[in-house]
């Protein structure tokens, strides 16, 4: 009997508390999943969502692996202020750790977009970008009812390798010529042309020789006597000179002999 009492106590305690977790006040997170290449910059959306409730503060506090990713800016949405106090605003890229917090002025019943989150993939890798249980969302009075979200409270990141373009072989097809008739034709031989060869002509040493001209050998008999047949140039010269200077000295005594046969 006890042991049907309590099976109907805790069943009737999961009814009374299904909706109080469908409609608790959580933080949820799109994408959920992101495929990126290192160095590459991507962005997550993050929305409040105060469920049956009005929220005045809302706190988010992510987890990451610094060594795949790095958060390199954050910007709220419109009607959101921020809060700047230590502790409320955090960008840690080496221990993983971001936290923002900022207030809505008059409060939000509706889902509400709290802020985008602005990423960069540093190596290849998997991450996971988590919502942690020190969120916060506060209501009218400042009763932190933050329940993390079954499902959007965290985004799954996998940065793959730079996939190099594969480049297949490409085979260059030779064109195939079909041989026509006028291909196949028979080239006709070109008919030699007889040569003929010019008689040779040989010429004698006898029909070479030239019979010496008269002038010819009155000059070598004459260049013979002056040089006394010597053959000598020199004595040649020497002779014309005694001879013009002979020659000289009877002239001009000619010349005087006759000038005094006229006085």
């Amino acid at each position: 009997m006890k042991k049907i009492q309590t099976t109907v106590i805790f069943v009737a305690a999961l009814f009374l508390l299904v909706p109080f977790v469908v409609n608790a006040a959580s933080v949820v997170m799109s994408p959920t999943e992101i495929s990126i290449e290192p160095e590459e910059t991507f962005a997550i959306t993050l929305t409040a969502n105060p469920g049956v409730s009005t929220v005045y503060t809302t706190g988010v506090n992510i987890s990451f692996d610094a060594d795949v990713v790095e958060v390199t800016g954050f910007s709220f949405s419109s009607n959101w202020v921020e809060v700047k106090q230590s502790g409320y605003d955090v960008v840690d890229n080496e221990s993983g750790v971001l936290v923002k917090t900022a207030g809505y002025p008059g409060g939000f019943s509706s889902p509400k977009v709290f802020g985008v989150v602005t990423l960069r993939s540093k190596s290849e890798g998997d991450a996971e970008f988590n919502l942690t249980n020190e969120s916060l969302m506060l209501d009218e009075t400042s009763s932190d009812i933050y329940v993390a979200a079954s499902e959007g409270r965290s985004a799954s990141i996998y940065v793959s390798p730079v996939e190099e373009p594969q480049t297949e072989d490409t085979v260059v097809e030779e064109p195939v010529y079909e041989e026509n008739a006028a291909d196949k034709e028979t080239i006709q031989e070109v008919p030699e042309f007889a040569t003929t060869t010019a008689p040779e002509q040989t010429t004698t040493t006898e029909e070479m020789d030239t019979e010496p001209q008269p002038q010819s050998t009155f000059i070598a008999a004459v260049f013979k006597i002056i040089t006394f047949g010597t053959g000598n140039n020199w004595v040649g010269l020497g002779f014309l000179i005694v001879i013009a200077t002979v020659t000289y000295i009877l002239v001009r005594k000619a010349r005087k002999t006759k000038k005094k046969l006229t006085q």
